[in-house]
């Protein structure tokens, strides 16, 4: 990829570790972050679970 990635850390909670795992699941700009973000949000408001609950569920039914 010849673009430079976009710098997160600007972000509270976002560290380098974080932003290393979201360079490498395919998000390098802020509109690919706010596409991700609005996605995440519809799933979340629409039966309450949070987001952690919700990567629990998928843990569990991904190792079974």
């Amino acid at each position: 990829m010849s673009d430079v990635l976009a710098s997160f850390r600007e972000l509270k909670g976002i560290g380098p570790a974080t932003e290393a795992k979201l360079h490498e699941a395919g998000v390098y700009t802020w509109a690919a972050l706010a596409e991700v973000v609005t996605a995440l949000g519809h799933v979340r408001g629409s039966n309450g679970d949070t987001l952690r609950d919700l990567s629990a569920q998928i843990a569990d039914r991904a190792s079974a």
